[in-house]
């Protein structure tokens, strides 16, 4: 992989966790460095960015010290989304909810414009990207 493919993963990585980069400008860093989708996996704690030239690269997802409940709930995962969108959530807090909402990962489309959240037995909430302006 291209090193500095490597760098803007990692950097968007690190800037997500210490809140100076929000979503868009992740995803607008992603998109030109040609990740397609990426994969949050809550049970292994890492991060996986997947490119259109079939590369991937895995790095470390620190978690919260909050377990994942065992029900998955769409409703508090779609206010933890609202949150962050409407009211500046910080990523780290907003793990804490997603956890809490039994979310065991999701998985980011670029393309598709949407993020699919995910629970233990297969429930699934999506989320669309706002409109493009």
């Amino acid at each position: 992989m291209d090193p500095r493919t490597t760098e803007v993963i990692e950097r968007c990585g690190r800037g997500s966790l210490e809140g100076t980069m929000r979503f868009p400008d992740v995803l607008k860093a992603l998109g030109e460095v040609g990740v397609t989708h990426y994969h949050a996996d809550f049970l292994r704690s890492e991060k996986t960015c997947y490119l259109r030239s079939g590369e991937s690269h895995v790095g470390a997802l620190p978690m919260p010290a909050v377990e994942i409940a065992t029900e998955f709930s769409a409703g508090q995962m779609a206010a933890a989304v609202k949150a962050s969108q409407q009211e500046g959530l910080p990523y780290p807090e907003f793990l804490v909810r997603a956890r809490k909402a039994g979310c065991i990962g999701y998985v980011v489309y670029l393309d598709g414009r949407r993020v699919v959240y995910s629970g233990r037995t297969g429930e699934e909430h999506v989320e669309y990207f706002p409109p493009q302006g």
